[in-house]
Order: C-alpha cells, then sequence, then structure tokens
C-alpha cells in the first residue's frame, strides 16, 4: 500500500512539474551543409565540397529585445552553439561556451521584402571560439533560411518550436573570417530540424518514480 502511494505521489509530481514546464521549451536544432564557396585567403583549410554539421541549442520563451515589430525581431534566446566542418574527418570545429540566455542571436522576417526569414548568428564577440585559419580570426557563422511563399510566419514576436529546412525555399550559411571579414565560407545548409530538450528534471523524477516502481515489484514478489 506505501509503494503504491508512493508511486502514485511521484507519477503526479512528475505530471506537474511537465506541465508547470511546459511553458519553457528549450528547441535543439541541429543542422548538416555542403560548402560551395571558399575565398581564396582561406584555402588549404577550406575546400568546395566539405559538410559543416552543427547544432544550436536556444530558449523559445525568451521575449523579443527592444524595437521588435510584427514584421522583425531579434531574440537573445541562443544558449548554446556548435560546429564542424568535415572532409573524412575534422578539419575545423568552434563553439559557443554555455551560456544561461546567450548573445548569439536569432532573426525573425514576416513579410519583409518578399521573403520570411528564420536567420540565427553566432560571433565571436558572443563568445563563439575556434582557431585563426592563415592568420585570419573566427568572426561569425550565420544560418539563414528564406520562404519567399511569406507563408511560414504570421508574426515575428514568438519564437517558433517546429521547423525544418523543407518549410523554407533557401538554406544558407555564412562562416566569416578577418577584422573586416575578408576571409567567407559560404554554402548551403542541406537540412536541419528541431526538436525539444527534455527537461533534466522529468528525468529525475521519471527515474526515481522507476526505481520505487520496480522495489514495490520485487517486495510484492517476496511476500509471495
Amino acid at each position: 500500500m506505501i509503494c503504491r502511494l508512493r508511486l502514485f505521489v511521484l507519477t503526479c509530481a512528475v505530471f506537474t512539474v511537465s506541465t508547470v514546464e511546459a511553458k519553457a521549451v528549450l528547441i535543439l536544432v541541429d543542422y548538416v551543409g555542403t560548402v560551395s564557396s571558399v575565398t581564396p585567403n582561406l584555402s588549404g583549410t577550406f575546400a568546395v565540397g566539405q559538410t559543416l554539421q552543427g547544432s544550436y541549442i536556444f530558449e523559445s520563451t525568451t521575449p523579443p529585445l527592444a524595437g521588435a515589430t510584427v514584421n522583425a525581431a531579434t531574440y537573445d534566446a541562443i544558449t548554446q552553439f556548435d560546429f564542424v566542418v568535415l572532409n573524412g574527418g575534422i578539419v575545423y570545429s568552434a563553439s559557443t561556451p554555455v551560456v544561461p540566455m546567450g548573445m548569439p542571436e536569432i532573426q525573425i522576417d514576416n513579410n519583409v521584402l518578399g521573403h520570411d526569414r528564420f536567420a540565427a548568428l553566432s560571433r565571436a564577440s558572443d563568445g563563439l571560439l575556434g582557431p585563426d585559419v592563415n592568420g585570419l580570426p573566427l568572426v561569425s557563422l550565420g544560418l539563414r533560411s528564406d520562404d519567399f511563399s511569406q507563408a511560414i510566419f504570421n508574426t515575428a514576436l514568438e519564437l517558433p518550436t517546429g521547423l525544418g529546412s523543407d518549410d523554407f525555399d533557401s538554406n544558407t550559411f555564412f562562416l566569416f573570417f578577418g577584422i573586416t571579414l575578408e576571409g567567407l565560407v559560404s554554402g548551403s545548409i542541406d537540412s536541419f530540424e528541431f526538436s525539444q530538450v527534455p527537461e533534466p528534471s522529468t528525468f529525475s523524477l521519471l527515474a526515481m518514480g522507476a526505481v520505487v516502481w520496480g522495489l514495490c515489484f520485487l517486495r510484492s514478489r517476496q511476500k509471495r
């Protein structure tokens, strides 16, 4: 009887936490792209045909920055940003350390100059860390997706929680090096996908519930 009561309490706790935290959702975006253009000053490290692969996490309830309108808004919502460039092995890698309500930005355009746009940007000034290439420091990585039918967004004042590369007509990336942005690696984003990051506290409660259930099961078998 006690075991059943404990299991019931834990189940209620899991439900309560899930309900309360449903409003604050972390979204993981995984992306894969192909390099199509490299400026000569970055040759030797980067080359056409290499693979760009990475991910970033953002908090979906982050409010837009001051000055936002239904047509254009920017969010300091990204908390982690990583990428690698591959060519059979890792050619180059960089990351933004985990930070609360990070500085890397998400930009949303709703019906601006004939398109809807979702863009993510991480810069060295935001904490993006990566090695220099041919004496040129890493400056930024930008990911940009455009929908020319203008059907993706009804407003720029809300962060989306469920998008993918198939929702857009164009998906591209830009990797800049050099103080004056004289080094550029660019290409297409072949795929990206949003997925929800489960809350650690919910995982913990579920694990506790499983342990209690297991103990109750063993105890009932011993009594038999």
